[in-house]
């Protein structure tokens, strides 16, 4: 088993994190070492996406990384400081070694970081955990902007981790939107942005629901266990049941990230009552999901990766569907659609 040190987390951005595995790198500073790559949500058109670069990556500056600010990952004095006087371009090495900064701490613990610019502290001053030290870099054999970060004690590598309490402080301390956009002004502005695009959807979702609910309430039992001519959900009460079957499963991949509809759906015969009852519940769990998302979630689809606004408008589609249905199905075999329903809708009852 590989000893593994607990430090102070070099950035106060989202990142991502690549480890070098035991006996892939030899040399102290190299061996157990982490790579860190900071991520930002950027638009592709399609909604944000957490990406470690813009536009095409092929500059520096598109990376969400490049100049952010590299934090002490612990409390120590500056042994060696080194610069590499190239810079790469993104794709590219230019071999040789990086620059880099090296703090050793009172019990000869010793801490490397490598890729950095333009540091801020010099060899032989004493620096504090999360202390700004220096800039996020791209030289030495590295293609793209990132801090190699390794760790060694009596000549023995350390595996590296970062303490997820102090995470969190950090991430409360700079606020969502630096934590996810790098500034204040445009992620504070987007994330606000998406929590109101996911309120108006959910405006939309009530009303919807409203229109189902009414078939149920306004509706006598005889007409909502009318047999339609299909083979399946061939009544409008087996309908509402599948539209709550459904709710469950959407609302549970707030929480779970993936829509899992699991097997074929199988269905109780429930009661009108039952009905209304668990939509009722359900759009209480639906609301209290949405409250404690920023529409900056993603969640898995059948292998796809979907932005919760796209999941959220899934429900209100597949429940408009079967509105359209229920109101064909009313036209089929007879059924009076009440006034409440006909009258917004501008349809003939």
């Amino acid at each position: 088993m590989t000893k593994t040190i607990m430090l102070h987390p070099i950035f106060n951005r989202a990142c991502v994190y690549i480890d070098h595995p035991a006996g892939e790198l030899d040399a102290l500073g190299d061996a157990l070492g982490r790579d860190c790559i900071i991520c930002s949500f950027v638009n592709n058109g399609n909604g944000y996406w957490l990406a470690s670069y813009s536009n095409n990556g092929n500059a520096n500056e598109d990376w969400a990384g490049w100049g952010a600010d590299v934090l002490a990952p612990l409390t120590g004095v500056v042994e060696e400081v080194y610069i590499n006087p190239s810079t790469n371009m993104p794709g590219t090495q230019n071999p040789g070694r990086a620059s880099s900064l090296i703090i050793k701490t009172a019990e000869g613990v010793h801490v490397l970081l490598g890729h950095i610019k333009n540091p801020v502290v010099k060899e032989g001053d004493t620096v504090t955990q999360g202390q700004h030290i220096a800039q996020v870099g791209n030289d030495g054999y590295a293609r793209n902007p990132h801090i190699h970060i390794g760790a060694w004690q009596n000549n023995e590598p350390l595996a590296i981790e970062f303490d997820r309490q102090l995470m969190a402080d950090m991430k409360k301390k700079v606020g969502e939107g630096f934590w996810l956009f790098g500034t204040d002004e445009v992620g504070v502005k987007v994330i606000d942005t998406m929590i109101h695009s996911l309120a108006a959807l959910h405006a939309d979702w009530v009303e919807t629901r409203g229109i189902t609910r009414a078939f149920l309430e306004e509706l006598s039992d005889a007409d909502l266990n009318k047999k339609l001519p299909r083979e399946k959900l061939n009544t409008i009460l087996l309908q509402a049941e599948e539209l709550t079957i459904f709710q469950a499963d959407i609302v549970a991949s707030f929480t779970t990230r993936v829509v899992d509809f699991g097997d074929e759906y199988i269905y109780e015969g429930l009661s009108k009552d039952v009905i209304l009852e668990k939509m009722a519940q359900l759009d209480i769990q639906l609301e209290k999901s949405l409250q404690a998302l920023d529409g900056t979630e993603h969640i898995e689809y059948y292998g796809e990766t979907r932005n919760v606004h796209q999941i959220l408008s899934m429900l209100i589609s597949h429940e408009n569907m079967h509105i359209g249905q229920i109101i064909a199905f009313c036209y089929a075999v007879g059924i009076k659609i009440p006034p409440c329903i006909t009258d917004p809708m501008a349809l003939e009852g």
